[in-house]
């Protein structure tokens, strides 16, 4: 499966507006149940990442169960650089008309240079 920036947009979004960093907790049971396999997967890629305070648990068969309390400091820097979708729809264009694939590093000098483009 390949990487969904859009799915990952909007798993930090949720996570983000949960109501309370001491009793939020974002699951798979949150999103669409038709994408469940997408979700997981996504889940399971940002639980490894510095972005999110997470935790997995072990269910029985190995079946892992997220939990995503909040986002890292990095994590609203970088939800702050997508957010927009003007700047992100920027940043997608220039991505494909320089040939450049979405990296976590890619999409942060994109960015840059999408605001920058957009201020002028």
């Amino acid at each position: 499966m390949k990487r969904n920036w859009e799915v990952i947009k909007e798993i930090l979004i949720a996570v983000e507006g949960s109501e309370s960093p001491l009793n939020a907790k974002i699951t798979l049971e949150s999103f669409d149940d038709s994408k469940l396999d997408v979700y997981y997967y996504h889940f399971d890629m940002l639980c490894g990442t510095n972005l999110v305070d997470s935790s997995i648990d072990m269910g029985q068969h190995g079946i892992k169960y997220f939990n995503i309390q909040s986002l890292t400091f990095e994590g609203h820097d970088f939800l702050d650089t997508i957010r927009s979708d003007t700047v992100w729809n920027k940043v997608k264009e220039l991505s494909m008309k320089k040939s450049i694939e979405l990296t976590f590093d890619s999409i942060k000098k994109l960015s840059a240079l999408a605001i920058t483009s957009l201020a002028s």
